[in-house]
């Protein structure tokens, strides 16, 4: 909490400062202004310590009619074959595919596990900031709950223009060797994240499937192949060989 320094001497009160808008200051402040000079605005006086970071540039006015949502709070349902647990904003959730976990603690939210098939992300006297994100941490939830129940699945497609682009996976299917890109000898090797695996597609000529249960480890792989195969020194407009995502997907598909 720091007040409000005081104005300097060489600072006076012109006729800009008098057309200008009532500005919230300290105590400290008006006693100094008030010697200094007879001709002083009217101002707006805090009878406390005022916060210069979140009062600098508002005026008077402003800070009087401006008001917080005292809260807000958005309920996530849960699938019946999906448990989640929340315990000092850690998320567990378990489902057929598997565990995932997630942590909350940089945000000042509540999270509570209200039912079976109801989670409440709250938020009290936030900021605008703030309560936009309750709304985020119920995606990632969402997110969670779709991934434990489907999986996210990633299809690349290789673009080559003369020098054919060879993918293979190594490592039980947590690695993948890109060979021959633009007639290079060197072989770039992209390690996959944590619960990810990537195969060659048995459909489709020069596909990657890359699979996983955590959207972000998924799509984190994706970009680390993708950005393996960037071309340098060229123009990427002409030089346009490479790996790239073709389609996002769900393990599991959806009955129609």
């Amino acid at each position: 909490m720091t007040l409000r320094p005081s104005v300097p001497q060489s600072i006076r009160y012109s006729s800009v400062h008098k057309r200008a808008k009532q500005r919230i200051y300290d105590e400290r402040f008006y006693d100094r202004a008030r010697r200094q000079s007879s001709d002083v605005p009217e101002l707006c006086i805090a009878h406390h310590a005022v916060d210069a970071d979140q009062l600098k540039g508002e005026s008077a006015q402003a800070c009087r009619t401006k008001m917080r949502q005292i809260v807000v709070n958005q309920l996530v349902k849960v699938p019946e074959d999906v448990t989640v647990t929340a315990k000092s904003r850690r998320v567990i959730v378990r489902g057929p595919r598997g565990v995932l976990r997630k942590a909350f603690r940089h945000m000042a939210i509540d999270i509570q596990v209200l039912s079976k098939d109801t989670v409440k992300v709250e938020k009290w006297f936030g900021t605008k900031k703030e309560i936009a994100a309750v709304r985020t941490v119920c995606s990632h939830i969402e997110n969670m709950i779709k991934g434990v129940t489907k999986g996210f699945q990633y299809k690349m497609r290789s673009v080559y223009a003369h020098f054919p682009i060879n993918c293979v996976t190594t490592d039980k299917n947590s690695m993948v060797e890109v060979r021959n890109f633009l007639g290079e000898k060197y072989i770039r090797k992209v390690k996959m994240s944590k619960g990810v695996t990537v195969t060659n597609s048995s459909k489709q000529k020069d596909e990657l499937i890359i699979e996983g249960n955590s959207i972000e480890a998924v799509s984190r792989s994706a970009a680390l192949v993708q950005q393996s195969t960037t071309v340098k020194r060229k123009d990427i407009r002409k030089f346009l060989d490479g790996l790239y995502v073709s389609e996002k997907t769900t393990v599991e598909v959806e009955e129609e």
